[in-house]
């Protein structure tokens, strides 16, 4: 079975029949069966949360998409080196700084609060209190790209593709649901900041290529996922769009 295939089903499975837990509203996570805890102790988990929130360090900002159970999904983007996180909600678009926590990984400000621990994180919106939140990574599929190198991954449809950037640089595309493959060699990206915008351009013998990858939100046609990037490709005089995220 295609790559393609395989994530095909994934989604179908998580869109189709919830498989992903439901959210309730509870308290803070880990606050059942919690002491008081000495101003020592919350020194010293406060220096721990920092430790854990400064681990995102580079340019690229960390990635972790969420199911918050239902029809609720959420992207969280860890910027500047876990000083602020960058919330792609369904219907709006945050972001919150880092505030000390006594456990996990805590940002907020105002209504909106972001609050992850492990696996899981608690979601705070001006309409709704989210917890139990699990870190989807995408599904079987993307969790098996990460594990091969794969650092940036995209995906549209009608026909379903998927385009793979590696860690060499190289580029594997999957085109009309598998029956296509391509791969690309290594090519420097053209990196726009101001923009928020990093565009490939690729030819050899056989093929010419066109991938333009914009820092704009954008959501899955079939699964409605969202997505931290929007991306357009050229192949071979065809175009494509879609949606992708950085592994």
């Amino acid at each position: 079975m295609t790559t393609w295939r395989l994530l095909h089903s994934a989604i179908l499975c998580l869109t189709t029949i919830g498989l992903v837990p439901a959210c309730a509203r509870e308290t803070d996570p880990g606050a059942s069966g919690r002491t008081a805890e000495t101003a020592s102790d919350s020194a010293a988990a406060a220096s721990v949360d920092t430790a854990m929130s400064t681990a995102w360090t580079g340019s690229e900002p960390a990635s972790f998409s969420y199911g918050c159970g239902g029809e609720y999904r959420f992207v969280a983007l860890v910027e500047d080196g876990g000083e602020s996180v960058r919330l792609l909600l369904p219907d709006t678009t945050v972001t919150l700084p880092h505030v000390v926590s006594a456990s996990g990984a805590r940002y907020g400000e105002g209504p909106y609060v972001y609050w992850s621990q492990g696996e899981e994180a608690r979601l705070e919106t001006p309409e709704q209190t989210f917890t139990g939140c699990v870190s989807d990574e995408g599904g079987p599929g993307w969790r098996d790209a990460k594990a091969r190198g794969v650092r940036f991954r995209a995906l549209g449809q009608e026909p379903g593709w998927i385009l793979d950037v590696r860690e060499d640089g190289g580029i594997d595309v999957e085109a009309d649901y598998g029956e296509a493959v391509y791969h690309l060699p290594p090519a420097d990206p053209e990196v726009d900041p101001g923009a928020g915008r990093t565009v490939y351009r690729i030819e050899t013998e056989a093929h010419r290529a066109t991938i333009v990858i914009d820092d704009e939100p954008c959501r899955d046609a079939m699964s409605g996922w969202p997505y931290e990037t929007t991306v357009s490709m050229t192949l071979d005089g065809r175009e494509y769009r879609g949606c992708g995220r950085r592994l």
